[in-house]
């Protein structure tokens, strides 16, 4: 039940206008069918989920537990690093966008999670016209931008970044304009 939840909520917090009888119906097709397939055994401290740089064959998502994700520069010092846990999805945009991984992630305590092949879920997606271009491509990079900042990212799941870059906008600032002026309505900010 626990995962078929985090997999309709995932899906829910990539749209952003009233979903369709038809679209609900599938969201809850595929959340059921990934919940309800085989499960791999937890896994242990210590053990690399993902790696950075490696082909995204699967889409995870973390149950239960906790894990670390790190990035990496050449010399294999790490850059970046965030701890993520219960109702995480992992790899999704790997996956969509056909791109190896862009970070590593290391079981911080025993994890209980599911493992989608990344044909099944990219399947899943194109039935409900969500891929990596155009409107969705915009929303995955804003997430992105979001979840690679240190301080913003730490314990904030995928589904509320998702949910938080289908109602950001971003505007081009140029050298010397003001992002705030002296009495603009905080609604338009």
């Amino acid at each position: 039940h626990q995962a078929y939840q985090i997999i309709l909520k995932y899906y829910v917090s990539l749209i952003s206008h009233p979903i369709s009888k038809d679209n609900q119906a599938k969201m809850q097709h595929y959340a059921y069918s990934f919940a309800n397939s085989p499960k791999p055994a937890d896994l242990n401290i210590g053990y690399y989920l993902i790696e950075q740089g490696t082909i995204s064959n699967f889409v995870y998502v973390i149950i239960k537990g906790r894990a670390e994700i790190c990035i990496h520069n050449d010399a294999g010092e790490t850059i970046f690093s965030s701890v993520i846990g219960d109702g995480e999805v992992i790899g999704d945009i790997g996956a969509l966008s056909d791109n190896p991984r862009m970070a590593s992630v290391k079981t911080l305590n025993r994890v209980s999670y599911l493992e989608i092949p990344s044909n099944l879920f990219k399947e899943s997606m194109k039935a409900m016209n969500i891929d990596y271009i155009g409107h969705f491509k915009a929303l995955f990079e804003k997430r992105l931008l979001f979840q690679s900042a240190w301080e913003i990212s730490k314990d904030v799941p995928t589904i509320v970044f998702n949910e938080i870059a289908q109602k950001s906008i971003f505007r081009r600032i140029k050298k010397g304009d003001y992002l705030i002026q002296k009495g603009e309505n905080k609604n338009s900010i």
